[in-house]
């Protein structure tokens, strides 16, 4: 359990910019890596062979960065290269020069030294029109980036620090990735002790979760924590598709705090799956889930140039919370 003061509410909002933080760079990187990892699928049959194509160079601390790129050059392994492309066509093997140019004029717009404690990857390749490019660049701890690509370096006798395969090198960006992801999981599980004991504490008013609805729905609002209060995973939020659909409408319209409450767990019948009791040509299987409203929700924020609406889940087995507002409630950042 977190060491927490008794005097002293934590910043929910603080909490909320950290977590938003962390998601948005794990986003931002798991789609880099995605991209990465699928260029060479995207790329494959534009030339009789991929070998050289793709370049994943690492620099180190200690020396600047143009110099390390030097000493990595084709030009200083020309027996090396000349002999793993024999039997490619001449465009395949003017690949490593293609690549070097590209990175040396990356790295002098700004060479500098890769600080202590990191090593700085750079992702480098040639598309179809034969043009080299530095598709990413980014710093990994240097305790993430041990002996791993050895496979590589054993089969192709190639520098660690300058691989020129058929794919990239990524399992250091795989390594930080993960490592980001626990990062993460440890500060939701951290801001988790402390509004469970910001709760108990009184210091937060918990609301229903129409009010989720009602706070996506207001344009400068950014979201919140939506909180399940029993131990085990409460069913699914659903809504009646038409009543969401007139909430969308209402909403795109310029109609804000909406309340919309989502269909009980005990419906009024077993065949009526709408809240007001007014839409009964629909069954269980036409509703919407909570998902599908915050995604139309946020399409229309993202069309009206709001932020979009974030929504992290707690879990804090509460009985007497329960008993107010049933499975789950929803504590807004502001």
């Amino acid at each position: 359990m977190v060491n927490i003061t008794d005097d002293v509410p934590i910043s929910i909002r603080n909490r909320f910019d950290e977590l938003s933080r962390a998601t948005e760079q794990l986003s931002s990187l798991q789609e880099m890596h995605d991209r990465l990892e699928g260029l060479p699928r995207e790329l494959a049959g534009t030339v009789r062979s991929n070998f050289f194509r793709f370049v994943t160079f690492t620099a180190r601390p200690g020396s600047p960065i143009s110099s390390q790129l030097q000493d990595e050059a084709a030009g200083n392994r020309y027996e090396e290269h000349r002999t793993a492309a024999s039997g490619t066509d001449k465009g395949v093997r003017d690949f490593p020069q293609l690549t070097d140019t590209a990175l040396r004029k990356r790295v002098s717009a700004s060479d500098d030294v890769v600080p202590d404690g990191k090593v700085r990857q750079f992702f480098c390749y040639v598309d179809r029109k034969k043009n080299a490019i530095v598709e990413f660049t980014i710093d990994i701890p240097a305790q993430l980036h041990q002996s791993g690509e050895g496979r590589h370096q054993r089969r192709t006798r190639q520098s660690e620090n300058m691989l020129r395969l058929q794919e990239f090198a990524l399992l250091h960006l795989s390594n930080y990735i993960a490592s980001l992801v626990i990062e993460r999981d440890q500060l939701l599980a951290t801001v988790s002790d402390e509004i469970h004991h910001a709760v108990d504490s009184g210091w937060f008013e918990v609301l229903g979760m129409e009010d989720y609805i009602s706070s996506a729905t207001t344009m400068n609002s950014i979201g919140g924590f939506l909180i399940e209060f029993t131990s085990t995973t409460p069913p699914e939020l659903i809504y009646c598709p038409v009543c969401a659909a007139e909430m969308i409408g209402a909403f795109e319209e310029g109609t804000q705090s909406i309340s919309f409450p989502s269909i009980p767990n005990m419906t009024i019948s077993p065949n009526k799956f709408c809240t007001e009791n007014k839409h009964l040509d629909h069954g269980e299987q036409d509703c919407i889930n909570l998902s599908e409203v915050r995604e139309n929700v946020n399409q229309i924020r993202q069309s009206h140039s709001a932020a979009p609406f974030h929504t992290y889940n707690l879990k804090i087995v509460n009985r007497e919370l329960a008993k107010r507002f049933g499975d789950r409630g929803w504590i807004p950042v502001d």
